[in-house]
């Protein structure tokens, strides 16, 4: 949750739907799964393990959804079969500009979004469900056996992106000095690719003291609470003293506070690069852009992932479980009927990534 809290507490409707209510027909190469595992962040994340069914192929969900149509999720894994995990993305059409000739299917101009209405074909296109459709061309990845459940719910929502997001930022070696703004699941999955990409002393912002003593666990060089340190102006000089008075090379910011973007802007060196993921709020602020230009800056803004991205993250997570206790990041585990216990506490910070678990 950023400043104004970005997790709300809501009723939720449990249901349970093998097919279309008003008879219509599936689509061609759609997926019915049934939702094993979730993991809370702003909206609910899933996963699936796949049976196969007369309709076609079911899955049992402990992951969940954003970017690429089948046909490229078949050229990037193999075809789920019965009894497989997977994670998947949203619907993208394959054929408009941005999916053909940008080459950018996650700013598809036909994409079938994960969440819709129950009233309305498919139905179950959302989370905190015990069922879920996948639309035909969602790309889907199938979860490594020595990925546990939940974390694969927390990578298809959290890492992917960040993954996503530092390909666009560009090279990160040695040589740079990294801020991470933001000490949740998204700034706790940055910190672990940077600290195992080659930046030194990587620098982490927020709270509260339970996610920076995880992150000094996992490799922070230096973090700084924000509520041990309220004020703007003591940061920025803990910041540039950490970095020989030059500020960072690359300040990344995952917090979704509204005070974080000017914060991390000031933290930037002349000539860095800013990565912007959580600012989602819609508010407004002053800022001038002849900072920009003063600090010679490149900022970079990220919106979701591709199927390859949820692959890498995937497949990241599991070459790097000896080095992160992927399992300390899940700080809870509720079952369905507690979504709203859930909810509050992440409002209240009293959690990392709970994770709402379903019976087998």
């Amino acid at each position: 949750p950023g400043e104004t809290g970005g997790v709300r507490a809501s009723d939720t409707l449990l249901v349970r739907i093998v097919g279309p209510a008003d008879g219509t027909a599936l689509e061609d190469a759609d997926r019915i799964v049934e939702i094993h595992a979730q993991a809370l962040h702003d909206v609910g994340r899933g996963c699936a393990r796949a049976e196969w069914s007369d309709e076609g192929l079911r899955q049992l969900e402990a992951a969940r959804q954003y970017s690429v149509p089948s046909a490229v999720c078949r050229l990037a894994c193999p075809e789920p079969v019965a009894g497989d995990r997977i994670v998947w993305t949203h619907g993208f059409c394959g054929s408009c500009l941005n999916c053909t000739v940008e080459h950018e299917r996650t700013l598809c101009l036909n994409r079938r979004r994960w969440h819709g209405s129950t009233e309305e074909f498919p139905y179950l296109t959302g989370g905190f469900a015990e069922y879920g459709y996948v639309f035909p061309t969602s790309g889907c990845v199938r979860v490594p056996d020595d990925v546990p459940d939940e974390v694969a719910a927390a990578v298809s929502c959290a890492l992917r992106t960040v993954i996503h997001g530092l390909d666009r930022v560009g090279e990160l070696d040695d040589r740079h000095r990294v801020v991470i703004q933001g000490s949740g699941p998204l700034g706790l999955f940055t910190l672990a690719r940077v600290v195992t990409g080659g930046p030194p002393d990587p620098i982490v912002i927020g709270g509260p003291s339970r996610r920076l003593e995880l992150a000094r666990k996992w490799g922070a060089a230096h973090t700084l609470d924000i509520d041990e340190v309220p004020d703007p102006a003591e940061r920025h000089a803990q910041v540039m003293e950490w970095t020989d008075g030059l500020g960072a090379d690359v300040v990344i910011e995952v917090s979704g506070a509204k005070s974080a973007f000017p914060e991390g802007f000031e933290m930037l060196r002349r000539g860095g690069r800013y990565l912007v993921i959580g600012q989602l709020h819609g508010e407004t602020f002053p800022f001038a852009p002849s900072d920009i230009v003063r600090k010679h800056a490149r900022i970079v803004g990220t919106a979701s992932a591709a199927v390859q991205h949820y692959h890498r993250a995937l497949e990241f997570v599991r070459r790097h479980r000896e080095r992160f206790d992927w399992m300390e990041m899940i700080s809870n585990h509720y079952p369905l009927e507690r979504i709203n216990e859930a909810m509050v506490g992440m409002q209240r910070w009293e959690e990392i990534k709970p994770a709402i678990t379903f019976p087998d």
